[in-house]
């Protein structure tokens, strides 16, 4: 299996569709509510569901993934049954094989269940038709006209006794973007500065995006966490 544990969660979304084929009047029996084995659209709509639920026992790499929302649907279309499944998730990985799953199940059953009545039979054109969520939904840049700081916070570094890496890969992945840094400012480990510094930056320069590096580790004055924490709300 692919280790997705370093991923982020985020809503997946997949949208799935088969057809089952066969002669008109056995079709439309189904919508009739008529085949002697029992209501076809229903039975396929759950049998879809649950396959979706246990997508991971039938595909072998398949991670068992807690669903929030599965839909099945059987539309008649012609000579042809057009079955549709949607499925929703806040996970790590996508959910296109729970959809892909769902189809084939509802088709399975729905044949199962009419092929006693036309031996002209057949399902397929099984297919993703739309999918989201995961790192591609996301934009990996930002507006050009984006207020931006960087602020190091470092003793050593304020004191002129230790150069800034940290500061500078910050600036460098923002230019790169392209995104102009408007302040670029070292602090000394003290919470109270930093904290007015922040509230400055953001309530008197109207600072859309802050940047803060340094003073996270153990030591007594890394502070950092605390300072930001005490201005910072929702």
């Amino acid at each position: 299996m692919i280790d997705v544990s370093p991923k982020f969660k985020s809503l997946r979304y997949a949208v799935a569709e088969g057809f089952l084929y066969g002669r008109k009047e056995t079709l439309q029996r189904v919508f009739d509510k008529t085949v002697p084995k029992g209501d076809v659209t229903e039975v396929a709509r759950a049998a879809g569901i649950h396959a979706a639920k246990r997508c991971a026992d039938w595909i072998t790499f398949c991670h068992p993934i807690p669903l929030d929302w599965v839909e099945v649907k059987l539309e008649h279309e012609k000579e042809k049954i057009k079955v549709t499944a949607e499925v929703r998730s806040v996970w790590k990985t996508g959910v296109e094989m729970e959809a892909i799953t769902a189809v084939s199940a509802a088709l399975l059953n729905a044949y199962d269940m009419l092929k006693p009545l036309d031996d002209s039979l057949f399902f397929g054109d099984i297919r993703v038709v739309k999918k989201k969520g995961g790192k591609s939904d996301f934009s990996d840049s930002f507006k050009k006209d984006l207020k931006t700081a960087v602020l190091v916070i470092s003793d050593s570094t304020h004191a002129g006794k230790r150069k800034d890496n940290s500061g500078k890969i910050i600036q460098e992945f923002l230019v790169d973007k392209p995104v102009k840094v408007d302040f670029y400012e070292v602090l000394p480990d003290e919470r109270e500065i930093i904290s007015e510094r922040l509230c400055k930056l953001a309530d008197n320069e109207k600072v859309k995006l802050i940047f803060t590096t340094g003073g996270t580790g153990l030591g007594p004055r890394d502070v950092t966490p605390e300072a930001t924490l005490a201005v910072i709300d929702r």
